[in-house]
């Protein structure tokens, strides 16, 4: 298993990095295209650290190389597992990276559905005579699509879309947890109306629904699974759950904070150094938890009170 199979973050930061996905076939490979992907792929992580530290202004990047990672000649994960590490891998990734070869497949072309629905920069790369269908490269999404005729080629196009798309690249996590946070009332109410069901009734909403009981429960989950799923699984959802959609989407009615629980909520934030997406998530989840009537244990008027509220929610944006 290759050291940079997973992560290659230059300064050795002990802080999250944006995270490169590259993606491309995997399966039904003969052994001079699983050679020829192997170089590649190579030469695209290369290319990353090289981008990143070589630049006027030296930054962090890492790379996933599924390749590497989950192969099937190396990998005896199961399908599901394999689906839940690269869903998952997409979702949380800063841009996508597409190796095409014959086409690609339908792993890669899922992922490349995974990445267009979460508003990710993405770069097609193919030899210059196997351009991606007509389909993809007609995608209205923030897609390049570059031939190259060698790894030198090759190499080029990934700087140029680094360098390119940096600042994107660079706000990837502030994006992601804001976007965690508006998500977090609905996810939040599908989740306790879920657990609150008989399996019986989860029966029920997974067929009226027409959404796989694991597809809901990663909806649930995963911030980034429910940021990238359709209005219709939703709305599928949300119906056969026979929930009000204006109290999903509006939620209206949701009380605010008075100015003591704020100041113990800043208070609290100042001294255990909460950041502030943080806070800003544990304000909306105190809001949920008193427009349905809890935490009447705790007025939050005090920081103590915070600190318990945050270690009952089990808090994790």
């Amino acid at each position: 298993m290759r050291p940079r199979q997973m992560a290659l973050a230059l300064n050795g930061s002990e802080d999250p990095v944006p995270v490169v996905y590259l993606a491309c076939r995997l399966t039904n490979l003969t052994d001079d295209q699983r050679k020829l992907l192997d170089s590649w792929c190579t030469h695209v992580e290369q290319a990353v650290t090289e981008a990143a530290g070589g630049s006027a202004k030296r930054w962090d990047v890492a790379i996933h190389a599924p390749f590497a990672w989950s192969a099937p000649w190396n990998d005896s994960r199961s399908a599901e597992d394999v689906y839940k590490l690269n869903s998952t891998t997409v979702g949380g990734c800063a841009a996508v990276i597409i190796l095409c070869i014959d086409g690609g497949g339908l792993g890669v072309g899922q992922e490349f559905a995974w990445a267009t629905s979460l508003r990710l920069p993405i770069l097609l790369v193919h030899p210059v005579d196997q351009p991606p269908s007509r389909q993809a490269r007609g995608t209205p999404a923030d897609a390049t699509v570059v031939g190259f005729q060698n790894a030198t080629g090759l190499a080029e196009a990934v700087k140029a879309f680094l360098r390119s798309n940096r600042s994107v690249i660079e706000d990837s996590k502030r994006r992601s947890d804001s976007l965690a946070v508006t998500l977090l009332p609905l996810r939040e109410m599908l989740a306790e109306h879920w657990h609150a069901l008989t399996d019986l009734d989860r029966q029920r909403v997974e067929a009226e629904s027409r959404v796989h009981r694991l597809r809901i429960e990663q909806l649930i989950d995963d911030d980034h699974a429910l940021a990238g799923a359709s209005m219709s699984e939703i709305l599928a959802i949300v119906g056969a759950m026979q929930l009000d959609t204006t109290s999903v989407f509006g939620n209206p009615t949701m009380p605010d904070l008075n100015n003591r629980q704020r100041g113990a909520l800043g208070v609290a934030a100042d001294e255990y150094e909460w950041g502030g997406v943080d806070v800003l998530a544990l304000e909306t989840r105190a809001r949920l938890e008193l427009a349905r009537g809890g935490t009447r244990r705790l007025s939050l008027a005090t920081p103590a009170d915070w600190v318990q509220f945050r270690d009952q929610t089990n808090f994790d944006v």
